[in-house]
């Protein structure tokens, strides 16, 4: 696949990340038994968003010749990855910080793209 095609996978993964993290917010805001397929929406969404971004970055680094020996933003970039699964764990047992997650999500989806548009030897579109 074209470096095109990758850049835009983990863009529409990163979408898809934060509209099921949205998506869980409003379920659990909602209470448990309210609306049972919000649930299953935003975790499939949440999971495919993040499936999406881990295997399309990895494309990337691939196609950018990236194959060992990782720069620092690479690991910045896996943490950040991390920290967007596990949050959900804490919006589900603690449902009343989920408003309050949102702008350090933001925050952080904006480092990850800063980290990759500035320093990945691409710098940007092709």
């Amino acid at each position: 696949m074209s470096l095109s095609t990758y850049i835009l996978l983990h863009i529409f993964g990163v979408v898809c990340a934060m509209m099921g993290f949205g998506i869980l917010i409003a379920y659990f805001a909602l209470g448990t038994n309210k609306a049972p397929l919000l649930r299953t929406l935003g975790f499939f969404t949440h999971g495919l968003g993040l499936a999406m971004i881990l295997v399309s970055g990895f494309g990337l680094l691939a196609r950018l010749g990236i194959l060992r020996d990782f720069p620092y933003w690479v690991y910045i970039k896996l943490a950040i990855w991390i920290f967007f699964g596990a949050i959900v764990a804490l919006v589900r047992r603690r449902p009343q910080v989920g408003p309050y997650i949102v702008p350090l999500l933001l925050a952080l989806a904006i480092l990850a793209a800063y980290l990759g548009l500035s320093f990945a030897p691409h710098a940007g579109l092709p």
